[in-house]
């Protein structure tokens, strides 16, 4: 029998490095591990359980536990509950009420997740002029935003942002009846356009690579390149 102490956050990120970010709720309960034959899910069952409202049906649960150099792992199946439960505490331990087993849960809906995060340079080119780096100095408009985006509806969101940016010549209503060239500038600096949720993702994806190879301090932006139709 394991003593449980859980620390519930309502977010889908969990910073315990950053001692302001406290969990909402922390809550403790006793889990057998050696008779429950679906660990994992029993586990999830008594979160809901104990945590009660503060869970709703359509949160996605994750659940995180701090290893021996005090990294935060992730863990969603009975063998990593079973792993993580005896690397944390030893057999001897188990009836002892001063030694539980510390679990992080995030609990949030699924339209919180973030798949993408970075800064956007987007130039708005003039309708009857060719769309091309030849064609900088042709740019009517440029303006810089922040994007943080899921995978669904990726390139209207995407174009909702456009909106948003405070293009003196782009309407802000969602039915105005603008629409976009879209394309971005991928290793060879060709201009490739794009118009669909499979494409945005792709050309995100890209760029992100690009974030995580990239040794400066300063990322390089995403750059977009567009003219109304």
């Amino acid at each position: 029998m394991f003593q449980v102490k859980c620390h519930l956050f309502l977010s889908n990120v969990v910073d315990v490095s950053n001692t302001t970010n406290k969990a909402c709720e922390t809550r403790r309960f006793s889990l057998d591990c050696e008779r429950e034959t679906h660990l994992y899910s029993t586990l999830i069952y008594k979160i809901k359980t104990f945590f009660g409202s503060s869970i709703k049906p359509d949160h996605v649960i994750k659940t995180y536990w701090k290893d021996e150099h005090d990294d935060l792992v992730c863990f969603s199946t009975d063998e990593e509950t079973e792993n993580a439960f005896y690397m944390s505490l030893p057999p001897e331990n188990d009836d002892d009420l001063s030694n539980c087993f510390i679990i992080f849960v995030t609990a949030f809906k699924p339209s919180d997740i973030v798949d993408f995060d970075f800064t956007i340079k987007c130039y708005l080119f003039p309708k009857d002029v060719e769309i091309s780096t030849n064609n900088i100095s042709t740019v009517i408009e440029t303006r810089t935003f922040q994007i943080k985006s899921n995978r669904q509806n990726l390139y209207n969101q995407l174009i909702k942002s456009i909106r948003s940016a405070e293009f003196s010549r782009i309407n802000k209503e969602a039915n105005d009846g603008q629409t976009f060239k879209t394309y971005w500038q991928d290793k060879d600096n060709d201009l490739i356009r794009f118009s669909t949720d499979q494409e945005t993702e792709y050309a995100f994806k890209f760029h992100k690579n690009i974030l995580l190879e990239t040794p400066s301090s300063i990322p390089p932006v995403f750059k977009l390149f567009i003219s109304k139709i």
